[in-house]
């Protein structure tokens, strides 16, 4: 009866580990912004990664993963530091 309950009401996971989605994301975007200038064909690649990536975590956030923490935002300010190193990485191999 348990297996039932189990494949009818699945638990949700406990939380989206930020630690391992952030880099990722910000590897990506680095990427993109740093080869950006020597094959632009790179960056609808990117354009679609980060589309295809917003549905998935849009849908993991919503629906399969349950908050059990919130930080109030205290790793924006790294992720959007990174990204400007990123940005000026990608003008530099202009």
């Amino acid at each position: 009866e348990t297996e039932l309950h189990e494949a009818y009401y699945p638990r949700k996971y406990s939380q989206i580990w930020y630690g391992w989605e952030y880099p990722n994301l910000l590897l990506v975007i680095v990427i993109c912004f740093v080869y950006s200038c020597i094959s632009p064909a790179i960056l609808p690649v990117g354009a679609i990664f980060f589309l295809m990536a917003w549905l998935v975590y849009k849908n993991q956030i919503l629906i399969v993963f349950n908050p059990t923490y919130e930080s109030g935002g205290t790793m924006f300010p790294m992720a959007c530091h990174r990204t400007l190193i990123g940005l000026v990485c990608g003008q530099l191999t202009l």
